[in-house]
């Protein structure tokens, strides 16, 4: 393997936190250690992978702007994964990574890294504990019109393209939990400081109050004496 292509997912926008900030370092830990002296080429989507590879000797062979974040349609992911499929039979790229974050829950965006160029083969995909058929049992020995070679060139794409598509609808919903998130935090900060505040200007006030009151007393008492 000498040539691989990552293809980075993140926002467009900030205010989320360290939402890019952990897709970024996901990106980095796998190209300078994992991908070490290979010949690594980007393709972002997302203005803030973008402006951050830019800073970086990494090539970038197509960046997607302004769709993250929005209604991302299937043919933006089809488009992406095409290219980087006849990259891949032409043999300008050896392996494809992906890089986006998994939502799990509105606390938890975890990045996720997966291979999806080239395919694992059936047998690397079936688990090691898959139950062999019992004595005098066999598989079933299936049947495919057309062919099976035709089925799965056309099956096989639609995979890939569903796994980039995937990607990028799990990063946009992590982005927006993430952005709430965020804004929560700094809504309940602005709140405690408003409200510390609020307090120091009261006691500040009282004090200025008792003052006055003292200066007052002390100049009635001496207009007696």
């Amino acid at each position: 393997v000498k040539k691989v292509a990552v293809l980075l997912c993140t926002s467009d926008r900030g205010l989320c936190g360290g939402f890019n900030i952990n897709l970024i370092e996901k990106a980095e830990k796998l190209i300078q250690n994992e991908l070490e002296g290979k010949e690594v080429s980007l393709v972002c989507f997302g203005k803030k992978g973008r402006d951050w590879a830019k800073k970086t000797p990494t090539p970038i062979d197509d960046a997607v702007i302004g769709v993250m974040g929005g209604r991302i349609e299937f043919n933006i992911a089809s488009t992406s994964g095409q290219a980087l499929i006849d990259s891949f039979l032409t043999g300008a790229v050896d392996e494809v990574y992906l890089i986006y974050s998994e939502f799990q829950s509105m606390a938890t965006q975890v990045p996720t890294l997966k291979q999806i160029l080239p395919i694992p083969s059936l047998s690397d995909m079936v688990e090691e504990e898959a139950e062999a058929p019992a004595d005098g049992e066999f598989l079933p020995e299936h049947i495919c019109e057309p062919s099976s070679d035709a089925l799965l060139g056309e099956m096989l794409p639609k995979n890939v393209f569903i796994q980039i598509y995937d990607a990028l609808l799990q990063t946009t919903t992590s982005e927006h939990a993430a952005r709430m998130r965020a804004m929560e935090n700094a809504t309940k900060a602005c709140e405690d400081m408003v409200e510390e505040l609020q307090t120091i200007f009261n006691k500040t006030r009282q004090a200025g109050i008792t003052a006055d009151l003292m200066d007052i007393v002390g100049g009635a008492e001496a207009l007696k004496g």
